[in-house]
């Protein structure tokens, strides 16, 4: 079982863990990272990709209209990168909002496929999914690796933390039933640990929200 980090921090050739660097996390709690898509905070592809990799991976937002997907790939590969993951991500809208965002388009069906041009262009992926759908929409296109978000968390008591655990669970279990040699990490932070107990769950591993210290 591997754990990767996740933060507004570059990364560092000297990190242990594989890091993913998603420079609009900067300054943000594990509850404020969430949004991180309703609030565009910088341009974010291009801080990546004028950032070292050191072998690590990088934050994309995939509906980003600027340039073409096959120059920022060769970017990132000359900065030193070996993967790409769809985040800030779509996954998390909802309603009125996702609608809107579809026609930039900002869709789970439109990040899937730009990390599938990105597996196209010689990088590494890692698909972040929220549902059933989300994964079998990652898997037809080729994405293998998955992140599996816990969703948007308010209260929690033991009923709630329960279902979501069940859910999740049922996930995990149904993308391997699709794709066998699938593999499937689990999104964490120190404030999801508290309201649900995520790394005691059957995954292949962890994304691991790294809060900036105050």
């Amino acid at each position: 079982m591997s754990t990767f980090t996740i933060s507004g921090k570059r990364a560092d050739p000297d990190l242990k863990n594989q890091h993913i660097y998603c420079p609009s996390l900067q300054g943000l709690s594990a509850r404020l990272a969430d949004a991180a898509f309703l609030m565009p905070r910088m341009d974010q592809n291009r801080h990546v990709k004028n950032a070292s990799g050191h072998g690590h991976w990088a934050a994309a937002i995939a509906a980003d209209p600027f340039g073409s997907n096959s120059a920022f790939f060769n970017a990132l590969r000359t900065a030193g990168y070996n993967g790409v993951v769809n985040w800030p991500s779509s996954i998390l809208l909802e309603g009125d909002t996702q609608q809107q965002m579809s026609t930039i388009p900002a869709t789970p069906s439109a990040e899937y496929q730009f990390l599938a041009n990105a597996q196209d262009a010689g990088m590494q992926t890692m698909g972040f999914i929220l549902t059933p759908d989300h994964a079998a929409d990652a898997l037809a296109a080729g994405i293998k690796t998955l992140i599996l978000h816990p969703g948007i968390l308010l209260d929690v008591d033991f009923a709630a933390k329960t279902m979501i655990r069940r859910a999740l669970e049922a996930i995990i279990v149904g993308v391997k039933k699709a794709e066998p040699k699938a593999r499937v990490y689990l999104y964490v932070s120190d404030w999801h640990e508290r309201m649900i107990d995520l790394t005691d769950m059957t995954c292949d591993g962890f994304v691991r929200f790294e809060e900036a210290p105050q």
